[in-house]
C-alpha cells in the first residue's frame, strides 16, 4: 500500500502517521517494525535498496519517508521502488511532506495516480478550528467554554502551540498570556523586533491595562527564543525543526517580522533578557524596568 501525506498542518499529519502505526501494530502484534527515513539526512538510495529488499513483503513493516517530495532528485531515485509497492496489501510506504510549493507538488503528482490514498492537510480555520480545540480540549481533560475556544482560534491554525498549551492547563502550569482578551501582548511581541516606538506605545498600554509584568517578560523571552530558532532555520535553509513546536505557519509569519534582522543579533537579545532575568531574580530589577530597558535597547 502506498500513502501520500502532506500539507501545512504537520500536527495532524504526523497525528495520522501515528494512527497508522499504531493500528497496524494491533493487527500484528509485537513483531511489527517501523522504520523511517528522511530525505534530507538519509541516503535514497539505501531507502530505495529497502524498499525493493525482498523482506519489504511482509505485513509486518511499515516504512515512513519524510520530505522527499521537498528535496530535489530524492523522488527520482526512489520512485519506482516506492510505486511498485501501491495495491500490495502485504506492504506499507507513506510517503510524507509538510506544506509544498509548486515545484514540490508537480513532483508529488507523479505519485498521486499510483498511490491507493492521498491526502492532503490544510490549515483548519473557522467553525473546524473551533471544533478541534474543544474536542481535544475535552480529550485532555481541559473545560474551555465557547469563548475562549474562539481565542484560542485567533491565534491560527498553529495546532502545535495550541496542543502544547492545552497540555499546560491539563498539568495545571500554564504561564502564558492566551487569555487576555486583547491581542495587545502579541502585537507587542511583534512590535519588539520591528519598532521600539510601535513597541513602547503597547508597552505602555498594556502597563495601564494592569498586565502581570512577570508574565509579560516571561512571555518575552520564549518568544524570542522562537524567534531565533526561526531565524537559524531560515539562514540554514531548512524546515523549522519540531522539537520546537512552530508550525510552518507561524514560521512563515516571523519571518517577516525578523526582516533586516541577523540571527546574531537575536542571540544578543536573547543574551541580554537572560541577564535582566537574573536581575529580576536577585531583586536589582523590576520585570516593568527590564522591558523598558529591553525595548528601548539601553543598559
Amino acid at each position: 500500500m502506498l500513502y501520500l501525506l502532506f500539507g501545512p498542518d504537520t500536527y495532524r499529519s504526523r497525528e495520522k502517521v501515528r494512527e497508522m502505526i499504531g493500528q497496524h501494530r494491533t493487527k500484528t502484534g509485537a513483531a511489527f517494525q517501523v522504520k523511517r527515513f528522511d530525505a534530507e539526512e538519509d541516503d535514497m538510495r539505501a531507502t530505495a535498496a529497502e524498499l525493493g529488499a525482498s523482506s519489504l513483503f511482509s505485513p509486518k513493516k511499515l516504512i515512513v519517508i519524510e520530505r522527499v517530495f521537498t528535496v530535489p532528485h530524492a523522488i527520482e531515485i526512489i520512485i519506482d521502488a516506492a510505486a511498485s509497492v501501491a495495491g500490495q496489501r502485504d506492504c506499507i510506504v507513506v510517503l510524507w511532506d509538510g506544506a509544498l510549493n509548486a515545484e514540490a507538488k508537480r513532483r508529488s503528482a507523479r505519485f498521486e495516480k499510483a498511490a491507493d490514498k492521498v491526502q492532503d492537510f490544510p490549515l483548519l480555520t473557522g467553525v473546524k478550528l473551533k471544533q478541534w480545540i474543544l474536542s481535544t480540549a475535552a480529550a485532555h481533560g481541559v473545560v474551555l467554554t465557547a469563548p475562549h475556544a474562539a481565542r484560542l482560534a485567533e491565534q491560527g491554525g498553529d495546532l502545535w502551540g495550541i496542543i502544547h498549551y492545552l497540555e499546560k492547563c491539563a498539568l495545571g502550569t500554564t504561564d502564558d498570556l492566551i487569555n487576555s482578551d486583547d491581542k495587545r501582548t502579541f502585537k507587542f511581541g511583534d512590535a519588539f523586533f520591528r519598532s521600539r516606538r510601535e513597541a513602547l506605545g503597547h508597552l505602555f498600554a498594556l502597563f495601564e491595562e494592569g498586565v502581570d509584568e512577570f508574565r509579560l517578560f516571561g512571555y518575552l523571552i520564549n518568544y524570542t527564543e522562537k524567534m531565533l530558532a526561526v531565524k537559524l532555520s531560515e539562514e540554514a535553509h531548512r524546515p523549522v525543526p519540531d522539537v520546537f513546536g512552530i508550525h510552518p505557519f507561524v514560521a512563515k509569519k516571523a519571518s517577516g517580522v525578523l526582516r533586516g534582522i541577523s540571527s546574531e543579533q537575536l542571540r544578543g537579545l536573547l543574551g541580554r533578557m537572560v541577564d535582566e532575568d537574573m536581575k529580576i531574580k536577585t531583586g536589582r530589577s523590576t520585570p516593568r524596568d527590564s522591558l523598558l530597558r529591553l525595548t528601548l535597547r539601553i543598559r
